[in-house]
C-alpha cells in the first residue's frame, strides 16, 4: 500500500484504489511539512512508501485526470482565496456558473473535491454551518449540488469547540455521486453528545462509533 503525502493549502485524506493520499495544509514555514513526515514515520510507514510535496490545490491542482474513492477534509474555515474569473473556465467550477466568493473559499474546496471524486466514492468535509444557508454565489452552488446533481447525502451537526481554529459549532457534509433519485438527505445532530476536555470538547465515544 503506497502512502503519498502532498503539502497543500488544505488537509485531505484521499484513498485511491487502495493507495492513501494525504494532502497537508500549506504553511509559510516548514512546521506542517515536518509534522506530516513525522506522522508517517510514527505510524511505521516506510519513508520510501510516501511522498511529500508543496502546492496549491485550487490554483495549481495535482492529480490531474485522477478520481478518488474517498476524500476527507478539515480545511481552514471560510478562508480567503483568489477566485479569479478565469477559473470559471476550469472544469472543476465551470458547470456551476459561479465561483465561491473571495472571502469564503468553502464551496471552491467542495467543488474541487467533487471533481476528483469517483462515481462510487464518498466525500466528508468539516465546515462551519454558514455553508448550509448563505446566499448569492454560494446559494447557487449549493442549489446545483442538491437539486441538480443530488450529491449531498448527510449533514452531521457537531458540538462547539471541537476543533482548533474555531470555538463555534461545525458540521460534516457527506457527498456521494451514486445517490438515487428520491434518496433523502440524512440530518444528524451530535451537538449535545460531547465531553469537556482540558482544552477542547471531545465527541462521546458512543456517538463517534455510531457515526
Amino acid at each position: 500500500m503506497t502512502q503519498r503525502v502532498v503539502q497543500d493549502r488544505y488537509f485531505y485524506v484521499l484513498v485511491v484504489k487502495q493507495k492513501f493520499v494525504i494532502i497537508m495544509v500549506k504553511s509559510t514555514n516548514s512546521t506542517t511539512y515536518n509534522l506530516a513526515r513525522m506522522n508517517m514515520l510514527l505510524h511505521d510507514v516506510n519513508f520510501k512508501a510516501f511522498q511529500i510535496e508543496n502546492g496549491d490545490t485550487l490554483e495549481a491542482p495535482a492529480f490531474e485526470g485522477q478520481t478518488f474513492d474517498a476524500v476527507v477534509a478539515n480545511p481552514p474555515y471560510s478562508a480567503k482565496w483568489n477566485a479569479a474569473p478565469q477559473l470559471l473556465k476550469d472544469e472543476r467550477f465551470s458547470d456551476y456558473g459561479k465561483l465561491a466568493p473571495k472571502s469564503k473559499v468553502d464551496f471552491a474546496f467542495i467543488q474541487h473535491m467533487i471533481y476528483h471524486l469517483d462515481d462510487e466514492g464518498t466525500i466528508a468535509i468539516v465546515l462551519l454551518h454558514g455553508v448550509l444557508f448563505r446566499g448569492a454565489a454560494e446559494g447557487t452552488i449549493r442549489q446545483y449540488l442538491i437539486q441538480e446533481k443530488n450529491y449531498l447525502d448527510d449533514v452531521i451537526g457537531l458540538p462547539a469547540n471541537l476543533f482548533f481554529g474555531t470555538s463555534i459549532p461545525t458540521c460534516i457534509l457527506v457527498f456521494k455521486k451514486c445517490r438515487q433519485k428520491g434518496d433523502a438527505i440524512v440530518f444528524i445532530d451530535t451537538s449535545q453528545s460531547f465531553e469537556k476536555g482540558k482544552i477542547k470538547t471531545i465527541l462521546q465515544t458512543k456517538m463517534s462509533a455510531k457515526l
